[in-house]
């Protein structure tokens, strides 16, 4: 698995199954209680805790009245706050969904619909989730324009100190047969491993096209390049760039991409409105794709951004 400063996991399997048994409301866990749980993935438990550091308390749901012999049982999905231990600025739920089987005095497995009669229950591990945290709001936000201006000129001067310094270079090419064609360019500090800065280039089979990098200082994001053109050519495309303090988008921008040959005026940078919710969102995705073994999840990744049509 490679080395890169953002450590993050975004670990998917199989939805939670639903199912119609009532639950009481939530309570209290601790991380001891699921670690049996994630136990049974080898390697996962280790590398949640080496990670994130995650509260030691939680919260999980409990099975109501109804549930004769397992009234006040606690059963997923169990949720803890976790904070990366390579980015302090970024914090997390952490979601451990289950999927629960009810035994009835007999032994034998409850049908969905009858799950009140069981004596024993047993949950079998479904699927983590990594999820922003509600409410949260970073030191970025009320910087002045003239702190902004700075901070806008510094990541201008750091990117062009990026681009010409010595990486270790990592080139993943997308997997052929795919939806997408594409690598990701991954640029890492010879001394020490930390990653630099990454690109990412797709071309999805109906035409449509991006490019994307991200980089960062000493582990933390601080800009994000976003240019697709618009597809067909003829129409101009858009080119996003996203600054990053501390963990939170302090500005972002939209400036069109021109067709070729076009005779129009030069088109500005215009401000771009982007909800509060975005930054966290941003740095889960990016952590995610900065973690990438496999090309496939990168693909995936931007196979779902091209279904949207360039801002």
């Amino acid at each position: 698995m490679r080395d890169c400063s953002l450590l993050f996991f975004l670990f998917s399997a199989l939805s939670l199954a639903s199912w119609s048994a009532p639950i009481h409301a939530e309570g209290s866990c601790t991380w001891s209680d699921v670690t049996p749980i994630l136990d049974s993935q080898p390697g996962l438990r280790p590398f949640l805790e080496a990670s994130f550091t995650i509260s030691p308390g939680g919260s999980a749901m409990r099975l109501g009245k109804e549930f004769e012999a397992l009234e006040g049982r606690r059963v997923g999905p169990y949720r803890f706050d976790a904070t990366s231990r390579q980015n302090a600025n970024l914090m997390l739920e952490l979601v451990i969904e289950t999927k629960p089987e009810f035994i009835d005095e007999k032994g034998a497995l409850l049908p969905a619909g009858a799950e009140t009669a069981g004596v024993v229950v047993r949950e079998r591990f479904s699927a983590i989730r990594l999820e922003p945290l509600a409410g949260e709001s970073g030191s970025a936000e009320g910087l002045t324009e003239a702190q902004q201006a700075e901070r806008v000129a510094w990541t201008q001067a750091r990117c062009n100190q990026l681009h010409l310094a010595d990486h270790q270079i990592q080139t993943l090419d997308f997997p052929p047969g795919g939806k997408l064609t594409g690598k990701a360019i991954y640029h890492h500090a010879p001394t020490n491993n930390e990653l630099q800065y990454f690109t990412v280039d797709a071309l999805a089979t109906n035409g449509m096209t991006v490019s994307e990098s991200f980089y960062f200082n000493d582990g933390e994001l601080f800009f994000v390049l976003r240019r697709q053109p618009h597809h067909p050519p003829a129409q101009p495309g858009s080119e996003l760039r996203f600054y990053v303090q501390n963990g939170q988008i302090f500005k972002a921008t939209r400036k069109a991409i021109l067709p070729q040959g076009a005779a129009v005026p030069t088109v500005m940078e215009e401000p771009l409105q982007v909800p509060s919710s975005e930054s966290n969102q941003l740095l889960v995705r990016v952590s995610r794709l900065a973690l990438a073994a496999d090309p496939a999840e990168v693909a995936d990744d931007y196979a779902a951004l091209l279904q949207t049509p360039a801002n």
